[in-house]
């Protein structure tokens, strides 16, 4: 049994949908999966590893690196074609916020140049998935992290509302603690994740 602790967006966003891809490829591994948003004490709960955000640099753990943070305003088609968008037509439409991760949309505003746009204005869900979830339905517009929306901007559900991509700096990581072996189980569980995440449609989702 692998412990694998991660937040709940990048859990529904990109590891569910591949769970099964590691089964199929390690089929005497079970992963069990658990969510939050707080660090894992690695003393008193009984996790393998964590995935979490930001520059990798915690005291005590082992970062390693899976991918950059970048961020992207989507909406959905169905609100691109009913509102007439243009791209950075960002003052058009609702902003959605994730409250787990406030400064996005002022992060991204800042390094795209776009002016007259209120960043702490629109609608605030308690995480990305649900802000994503609210993209979907033709709410608003989303700053959205990249990987996680990529599929549904190459299949054109999403559509950028603008072609500035913001790199913030940080990434996602997995990690444990510096004084623990990592177990094999745990190796083969993170080179499957550099191998999709690096490659993402090399294996179709269902």
């Amino acid at each position: 049994m692998l412990s694998i602790q991660s937040y709940t967006t990048f859990s529904q966003r990109w590891l569910i949908p591949r769970l099964a891809d590691f089964h199929n490829k390690n089929p005497l591994l079970e992963v069990k999966l658990s969510s939050s948003l707080k660090p894992v004490d690695f003393q008193t709960q009984s996790v393998d590893a964590a995935i979490r955000s930001g520059h990798g640099d915690w005291p005590g753990l082992h970062a390693e690196k899976l991918v950059d943070i970048e961020l992207i305003p989507i909406v959905s088609a169905a609100l691109w074609e009913a509102e007439g968008l243009a791209k950075d037509d960002i003052a058009k439409v609702r902003r959605l916020h994730s409250m787990a991760r406030p400064e996005d949309w002022k992060t991204w505003l800042a390094e795209s140049g776009v002016e007259g746009v209120d960043a702490e204005s629109g609608m605030k869900f308690d995480n990305s998935a649900l802000a994503y979830e609210a993209a979907s339905m033709n709410i608003g517009a989303a700053i959205a992290i990249k990987v996680f929306v990529e599929r549904q901007l190459q299949e054109g559900s999403f559509v950028a509302l603008s072609d500035t991509v913001c790199r913030t700096g940080e990434a996602y990581y997995l990690t444990w603690p510096k004084d623990a072996r990592p177990s094999d189980a745990l190796i083969k569980f993170l080179e499957w994740m550099k191998d999709l995440i690096g490659h993402p449609w090399a294996n179709p989702i269902s």
